[in-house]
């Protein structure tokens, strides 16, 4: 049986302005960690982090123009 840790209903356009500025947050994070760190010519673990941020947004802003509710079992993203 699955556990229901975290439910989210989105029904207000200001959750969805607030999803935006956390994305808009760790987008500014990440030009100011490639600012800060050294170039090199391979990956990261900080872009590593920094994508798999940006991805789960993204997939939580999908789901929300979608008007779907969003549940967190143990750290998966479900949508119903």
């Amino acid at each position: 049986m699955i556990t229901e840790i975290l439910q989210i209903t989105f029904t207000d356009v200001s959750q969805v302005a607030l999803i935006i500025l956390l994305l808009l947050t760790v987008v500014t994070l990440n030009i100011g960690s490639q600012t800060s760190l050294p170039q090199v010519s391979y990956l990261k673990a900080i872009d590593i982090w920094m994508f798999t941020c940006v991805s789960f947004i993204c997939a939580v802003l999908g789901v929300v123009g979608a008007g779907k509710d969003v549940i967190i079992v143990h750290g998966v993203i479900v949508c119903y």
